[in-house]
């Protein structure tokens, strides 16, 4: 709707409230994970404003089948899609962001059945829901819709798009976010705003249903 007053002035309310806080990778959850991890582990957390709640008796789609597609033999991932490199290269190399999303064979032993090599990482955010997986339900994640996370996204873009742009306020905006990421400073000025808003957007909400003030 174009009305950055009001996304700022609403946005606002949300960050505000004491019910939601940003996941970090500082705070362990009592399994033993960040918090940031146990979201997408566990489809929980205080970041999560709406998700739609499943059950393994009660679930919708697999959302992670076309990033891994697990259960055609149980022992490999056969991929339909992986990250492009563009991707991959805007993560910083501590964010925990790409360790959530992304696993790299070298390193984690995920395999694929397909007999050539693939040189990205494969993703795994939606690898599915933990509690889940000893069910032999793979790949089930609740959908989260409404994160916190997003509503700091909002209103920086929001602060550089009204009439009186305030980059500094965006920027504060961004490196709060960022900073609970390990992803260090993010600065924007009227110059980069867009470019670097619309990154730290795909860095945050890569392969998510997100709603953005721009649309």
């Amino acid at each position: 709707m174009q009305d950055w007053e009001s996304a700022v002035k609403y946005s606002t309310y949300v960050i505000d409230n004491k019910a939601f806080e940003l996941s970090t990778y500082a705070t362990i959850s009592a399994d033993g994970i960040t918090e940031f991890d146990y979201m997408w582990l566990y489809d929980g957390g205080p970041e999560v404003i709406w998700r739609i709640g499943f059950t393994t008796t009660s679930y919708g789609g697999a959302l992670g089948t076309v990033f891994l597609n697990f259960t055609r033999d149980m022992t490999y991932f056969y991929p339909d899609y992986v990250p492009a490199e563009w991707v991959l290269n805007l993560y910083g190399t501590s964010d925990i962001r790409y360790w959530a999303y992304f696993a790299d064979s070298s390193i984690t032993g995920i395999e694929t059945g397909y007999d050539f090599d693939i040189p990205v990482p494969l993703m795994v955010k939606y690898y599915g829901n933990r509690t889940f997986t000893p069910y032999y339900i793979y790949h089930v994640c609740m959908p989260k819709p409404l994160r916190l996370a997003e509503q700091y996204l909002i209103r920086a873009e929001a602060y550089c798009r009204q009439a009186a742009p305030d980059y500094s306020r965006a920027s504060q905006d961004l490196t709060t976010l960022s900073n609970t990421r390990k992803g260090g400073a993010v600065s924007v000025s009227s110059s980069t705003w867009q470019e670097t808003i619309s990154d730290e957007r795909v860095k945050e909400l890569y392969m998510e249903t997100t709603f953005s003030p721009s649309l």
